[in-house]
C-alpha cells in the first residue's frame, strides 16, 4: 500500500532502454493508493506508475491527484 506520499518530478528519467513507471514499477497481486500526488513522472509506459498484475489481481486508488506526467 502507498498512503500519504509526494511524488514530485522525474524519477527515472528515459534512457536508451524501456522505461516504465516515471514514479513506480509496482508487479504484485494488489495495488492500493490512496491520498498521494504523482507530479512530473516521465517514462516510456506509464508516465505516473506501471502496475504489472500477477494472477488475478485488483487495483484501488482513492484521492489521488495525478499532474503532468
Amino acid at each position: 500500500m502507498i498512503s500519504d506520499n509526494n511524488f514530485i518530478g522525474d524519477m527515472q528519467g528515459i534512457s536508451e532502454t524501456s522505461v516504465l513507471g516515471g514514479h513506480a514499477f509496482i508487479q504484485a497481486n494488489k495495488l492500493e493508493i490512496v491520498n498521494t500526488v504523482f507530479s512530473g513522472g516521465l517514462a516510456l509506459k506509464g508516465g505516473a506508475v506501471y502496475f504489472s498484475p500477477t494472477g488475478n489481481s485488483n487495483m484501488y486508488l482513492s484521492n489521488c491527484m495525478f499532474s503532468k506526467n
